[in-house]
């Protein structure tokens, strides 16, 4: 298995911040972006076939540096959250 790697990334049009998961050529296969406007945090793999683990890291990653919107209100379903 190729090593992946992650990266912060930001989307003002949808008014978001995310982590963006990286092949081993620096091509994004996989991105969990929290959007403020929405209050939502979707993910999306773009067709590819990503392998469970790295989701699972993936979603770590983004609750440890992400983990809430921007006022602060806790992501649903995180162990924070009273949703």
């Amino acid at each position: 298995m190729k090593k992946l790697r992650t990266q912060i990334a930001s989307d003002v049009s949808r008014d978001a911040i995310g982590v963006e998961l990286l092949n081993d050529v620096g091509d994004v296969v996989a991105e969990l972006f929290s959007s403020d406007r929405e209050r939502q945090v979707p993910i999306s793999t773009f067709g590819n076939s990503v392998a469970l683990y790295d989701i699972e890291q993936l979603i770590q990653i983004a609750r440890e540096r992400l983990g809430s919107f921007e006022d602060g209100t806790p992501w649903p379903n995180s162990p924070t959250s009273t949703n």
